[in-house]
């Protein structure tokens, strides 16, 4: 992937809502007219798209993506290794293509993270259930600048109280261009059409433990959705160590992305950190 600045990152972010204003109502800005927003300005227009209640993506101050500066993060001595309770042998695995992301719903065995108890703990000591996962092709979290090749997103919440947890996974590409065989297992069947939905073979089973990094090292900090409504108050726990795919693996996600507005990119602008603390786990 190129490398791009911060500086870069941020110029969408600081333009004037006059200027967003004017971009979006001199032309279409959606790609698919189900799709009710895209990326293609990065989230800045989010706010205006008239129906959508996106005013928050404009005005919280606690939003998602970040670019996180490790030197800058903070070692919290009450923070534990996540303990992901995740099953091992999925199938009848649905691949959709949302126009923004390519996203599995998982509704078979017991899929939960419990997170450890200075961060949150759930009223009946049970973990927060996973309710889907998705992709973003380059990742949404910058790390002192860089992005990654791509970034899952395995969205978590409370039965109970509804708050909602992002255990985070980055990718980059293999330097020998190997494929990764646990993406295998779904991303040859991703739809290239919005809204298309389309299964893998029934014989073909994932160990959903294989899409989280041996090491158990990560970041947190509290942040938000970082697609409208932009949701605050989303706990994010984003991995350290990142797994590999090939390049053919990471064009699978951009041309999926590529069907719903013809922009191969999903990711939000990095937004402010104002007075939040990211901290750090080292496992």
């Amino acid at each position: 992937m190129a490398r791009h600045s911060v500086q870069q990152s941020r110029v969408g972010g600081l333009l004037l809502p006059a200027l967003v204003a004017a971009l979006f109502f001199a032309g279409p800005v959606l790609g698919a007219e189900e799709l009710a927003f895209n990326h293609t300005l990065g989230g800045v227009d989010w706010p205006y798209i008239p129906g959508l209640n996106a005013s928050l993506c404009g005005t919280g101050t606690m939003q998602s993506p970040l670019n996180i500066i490790p030197g800058n993060t903070t070692t919290a001595s009450t923070l534990t290794a996540l303990n992901l309770s995740y099953a091992t042998n999925v199938s009848l695995l649905n691949v959709t293509n949302e126009g923004d992301v390519v996203e599995l719903v998982i509704s078979s065995g017991n899929n939960s993270v419990k997170l450890p108890p200075s961060i949150y703990s759930t009223t009946n000591g049970s973990g927060l259930v996973l309710q889907q996962f998705h992709f973003h092709t380059p990742s949404e979290h910058m790390f002192d600048g860089i992005f990654y090749a791509a970034e899952m997103h395995f969205v978590h919440k409370d039965s109970v109280t509804g708050q909602q947890a992002v255990v985070a996974v980055l990718l980059k590409l293999d330097p020998t261009d190997t494929r990764n065989p646990d993406l295998d297992k779904f991303l040859p069947f991703t739809p290239n059409n919005y809204t298309g939905v389309q299964q893998a073979p029934a014989n073909s089973t994932l160990n959903l433990t294989n899409l989280f990094p041996s090491n158990s090292s990560y970041w947190y900090y509290n942040g938000s959705l970082t697609t409208p409504p932009c949701t605050q108050n989303v706990l994010w726990l984003i991995f350290q160590n990142p797994l590999t795919f090939s390049v053919s693996q990471l064009l699978t996600l951009e041309v999926a992305n590529a069907g719903g507005d013809g922009a191969r990119a999903d990711n939000r602008l990095v937004q402010l950190l104002n007075s939040r603390t990211v901290s750090v786990f080292r496992g």
